[in-house]
């Protein structure tokens, strides 16, 4: 049983848009629920991650449900591939999960996931006078070179003063996920042009937002 999201039990109907193959159901155990497609198994997925025509509609119809779904309620996000191996099976794990996820879900309530990139900008470059020999030369370049160091120190400093409480630095990326309430959503985006104006050294992008992936628990994904 294929599983796009968990939801708080919904009070009103919620609009779903298409699964994978087809219709999308809402199993529900007392306040937790689960977004499904029931004709979807672990076998079927399994098969079509071997043709990648298939494989790429899947994920685009995985964002989609997931995207609309976050449109319309607070979600706990599953990644793609995530399947129980039946109805039971999905209940048991809402049962037990079910304090855990009613926090979590309460703690994103009206949030959203907002990537800050940071797209690295080439450093100054002194151009050495080709007359300069001896120790002119020398002390040249190792001006050059210090400045090089200086705007890669300079860069690093930027990059980690963005980070604040309800922050997650991407390991090994040049980004930083930012969970934020989503009616702050224009606050956020006039921070960033005093952001822009420090981090002369970085070119930055904000997402707009998107499900709280980088923000669950690691029993929710």
């Amino acid at each position: 049983m294929y599983t796009y999201a968990f939801i708080k039990t919904p009070e009103v109907t919620l609009e779903l848009p298409q699964g994978i193959k087809g219709d999308l159901e809402i199993v529900k155990e007392k306040q937790i629920a689960a977004i499904v497609e029931p004709e979807v198994s672990i076998e079927t997925i399994e098969a079509i991650i071997q043709d990648d025509e298939l494989l790429k509609h899947a994920y685009i119809r995985h964002g989609l449900v997931v995207s609309e779904t976050f449109r319309q309620t607070t979600i706990l996000p599953l990644r793609f591939y995530h399947c129980f191996a039946d109805r039971a099976n999905l209940a048991l794990h809402l049962a037990t999960h079910q304090e855990e996820y009613l926090t979590q879900l309460t703690n994103l309530s009206g949030k959203g996931e907002y990537i800050l990139k940071f797209i690295r900008q080439e450093p100054p470059v002194q151009t050495l006078a080709t007359e300069a020999k001896g120790r002119e030369y020398f002390l040249a370049k190792k001006q050059r070179y210090q400045i090089q160091q200086d705007w890669k120190i300079q860069q690093a400093r930027e990059r980690v003063t963005q980070a604040y409480e309800d922050a997650v630095i991407a390991k090994g990326q040049e980004q930083i996920y930012l969970l934020i309430d989503r009616n702050a959503a224009d606050i956020l985006y006039q921070q960033l042009q005093n952001w822009q104006k420090y981090c002369s050294s970085w070119k930055l992008r904000l997402s707009d937002a998107i499900p709280p992936y980088d923000f669950l628990s690691p029993q929710t994904t």
